[in-house]
């Protein structure tokens, strides 16, 4: 596969999930709109487990165990959109892989997830690694016995938090361990996903999730410096790779979110969020003097080719707003987001000058 053709390979690392999925015999959940309601402690579904929640709580995750591949948007990025010396550690567009098993079948789960990361996925066992936290002995019995060798192991590396996960539910926590896998270019491990108990402050077992994300697994396997890297966006020639990333990373977010019918604007949470996506991609593209048409172009061929979604021609509703707000950031306007943007404009025209 060419370079400039990775992007292919996203959907079909979810395909192949979904394949290892039924051959398994799980029971297989669809996905939902990213912006959909069903999980109001977040304001996008940020993972496959938001949806899931109910049958953990409820205690209804059926014999056979659900899988599911889900859309997602994480917002981390957005508290630094308009901060430019920070580089972005990830992007805020990914599909996520979940399996959610009952507790009995931790060991299980193990299996099928060094299995699917080994047979389907094709990474070698020996550029597997494992970080795991030695107080949780049932997490580390399971994977003991899954024909992991003891050097790939790595106790206690990290700070406790590490190894714990919040669900936004009251008094539900998560004890998890984290696969990383090896950066076939610089020979690092990084992680890709994580094997979660869930459970009850008071030691109630809810469930155990194997949580996976797409991009973080094909920029170890393709050895890229950036999850963005996967999309093959025609930026390159952006020296400022902090810029550069915002840049593809506001174009894909913008297309996802306005794709699923959602509009920006100042009056709900969500549409402020894209608002500010949009305003970022006016802003930074207006800093490397990008040219209009250019910018079109590649926004359209992210759309057409680059995305694992279904969409038809948002890419001239983006670049409506997007011309849009650089009238409007070109002019003196109130507010902590938009001092921001015009300090970064008079940095340009000092700079110039």
């Amino acid at each position: 596969m060419n370079d400039n053709k990775r992007y292919l390979e996203l959907k079909r690392l979810t395909e192949g999930f979904l394949d290892f999925a039924h051959t398994q015999g799980y029971t297989v959940e669809p996905p939902v709109k990213i912006i959909s309601n069903l999980d109001p402690s977040v304001r996008f579904i940020g993972a496959p487990i938001s949806l899931l929640k109910p049958y953990f709580m409820n205690n209804t995750i059926p014999d056979s165990g659900i899988a599911m591949r889900q859309n997602c948007i994480r917002t981390r990025n957005h508290k630094i959109l308009f901060e430019p010396s920070i580089l972005p550690n990830w992007g805020s567009f990914f599909t996520g892989m979940c399996i959610l098993v009952k507790y009995d079948d931790l060991e299980k789960i193990c299996a099928d997830a060094v299995k699917l990361l080994t047979d389907q996925f094709k990474i070698k066992k020996d550029d597997i690694n494992v970080q795991i936290n030695s107080k949780d002995k049932d997490l580390l019995n399971a994977i003991k016995t899954k024909d992991i060798n003891k050097k790939q192991i790595i106790l206690d590396e990290k700070p406790e938090t590490y190894y714990r996960h919040k669900y936004g539910i009251e008094g539900v926590r998560g004890r998890n361990f984290n696969f990383s896998i090896r950066n076939s270019r610089t020979g690092l491990f990084d992680d890709i996903g994580n094997i979660i108990v869930i459970e009850t402050l008071s030691g109630e077992k809810l469930g155990i999730e194997l949580a996976l994300g797409d991009t973080t697994i094909l920029k170890q396997q393709h050895g890229l410096n950036h999850v963005l890297d996967n999309y093959c966006i025609d930026l390159d020639f952006i020296e400022n790779e902090s810029i550069r990333y915002r840049i593809e990373d506001a174009i894909i977010t913008s297309i996802v979110l306005i794709n699923e019918g959602l509009k920006p604007n100042g009056t709900n949470t969500r549409g402020r969020i894209l608002k500010s996506y949009l305003k970022a991609l006016s802003l930074y593209t207006y800093l490397v003097d990008l040219d209009d048409d250019a910018l079109f172009r590649i926004i359209q061929s992210t759309e057409s080719q680059k995305l694992p979604i279904n969409s038809s021609d948002k890419s001239s509703d983006v670049m409506r707003y997007v011309l849009c707000y650089r009238k409007e950031m070109l002019k003196e306007r109130a507010g902590k987001e938009n001092e921001k943007i015009h300090l970064l404009i008079k940095e340009k025209h000092d700079k110039i000058n």
